[in-house]
């Protein structure tokens, strides 16, 4: 409850912010107080970032200098995703936390970096999630890929829990997006190699 509480303070004081970048715009003269106004804001960000941080610890979550972790979306054989927060824009984002165990071989880890993460980085689709940062804390032995947050629910989800069997009408233009999702990866040299229902999200 605190953190949706923080959360939501934060988003307001961006709001205003905002408002004041506005008003500024339209007046000059009254530029000081605006800037005083602006660093107030700016004080109260920092301090609900760190209550946010102060919880973060509390709860025995990774911590990372530019994101916020606030809770465990899913969890499956080879990494954690977190939703979180990026502490610079406000926005959520989806935090992968690598299980390192797969990553331990030097080599494996450097390949990881320089190729698969690089390949990553270009990939340009509507169906595939951005990727916003890439983190190797080295020293706690932690990998992390920071990704755009997609709002929505996993397509097992909408069959188990929603829909049933996926009558032909609804199940084609599906199946169809994910063909074409699958062959722009193939094209550039990607392999899914896990892709099922739980790994799909509908917005």
């Amino acid at each position: 409850r605190d953190k949706q509480k923080i959360i939501s303070k934060i988003k307001t004081l961006k709001s205003n912010e905002k408002t004041v970048d506005s008003s500024k715009k339209k007046s000059e003269s009254v530029s000081t107080n605006l800037k005083s106004n602006q660093n107030k804001i700016w004080k109260k960000i920092l301090w609900a970032l760190i209550s946010l941080q102060t919880l973060q610890v509390m709860s025995n979550q990774p911590l990372m200098p530019l994101y916020y972790i606030d809770h465990l979306i899913a969890e499956g054989g080879t990494a954690k995703v977190y939703w979180g927060i990026d502490r610079r824009s406000g926005f959520p984002v989806a935090i992968k936390e690598l299980k390192i165990r797969h990553f331990k071989n030097t080599i494996i880890r450097e390949k990881f970096k320089s190729v698969e993460a690089q390949l990553y980085l270009y990939m340009q689709h509507p169906n595939i999630p951005r990727l916003v940062d890439f983190i190797d804390m080295h020293e706690q032995e932690k990998l992390f890929i920071i990704m755009e947050f997609v709002q929505g629910k996993s397509l097992e989800q909408y069959i188990y829990g929603e829909i049933g069997l996926i009558p032909e009408e609804k199940a084609l233009p599906m199946f169809i997006d994910i063909l074409d999702t699958v062959a722009y990866l193939h094209n550039n040299g990607v392999l899914h190699l896990d892709i099922k229902s739980n790994n799909i999200m509908l917005q």
